[in-house]
C-alpha cells in the first residue's frame, strides 16, 4: 500500500533536529556532525547517524539534519511530521520533527 505523504523502504531522511537544554533534562555539550544518538520509535530503540551542516548545534538549539538509520530493516513507514525521540542511554535529550524523506517528490 502506497501513502502519498509515507515511503516503506528509505535510506535516510531530512528532520528538524531539536536538543533539549541542559536545564531540562537534555545535554550539557553541543553535538557535532556525524552525531549517533538512539531513536525511539513506537517504543523501539533505532541507532541513528546525523549529519548537518555547521560546527556544532548547543543543547537548547535546533537545525536541519539528514539522518541516516542504521539498521533500515528494523523500520517501518514515517511520514512528514512524525515526531521521533532522540534519547542517550535512558535520557531523553531532544526529538527529530521528520522534515522530508529520501526518494519522496
Amino acid at each position: 500500500m502506497s501513502l502519498p505523504d509515507a515511503l516503506d523502504r528509505f535510506a535516510s531522511f531530512q528532520a528538524e533536529l531539536h536538543l533539549r537544554p541542559a536545564a531540562d533534562g537534555g545535554r550539557h555539550r553541543p553535538v557535532v556532525p556525524g552525531y549517533r544518538p538512539t531513536a525511539v520509535l513506537d517504543g523501539e530503540l533505532h541507532d541513528v547517524a546525523i549529519y548537518f551542516e555547521g560546527a556544532e548545534v548547543a543543547p537548547g538549539g535546533s537545525v536541519v539534519a539528514r539522518v541516516i538509520p542504521v539498521r533500515i530493516d528494523r523500520w517501518r513507514a514515517l511520514f512528514v511530521g512524525e515526531r521521533i525521540e532522540v534519547r542517550e542511554g535512558t535520557r531523553t535529550v531532544g526529538e527529530l520533527v521528520v522534515a522530508s524523506i529520501e526518494g519522496m517528490p
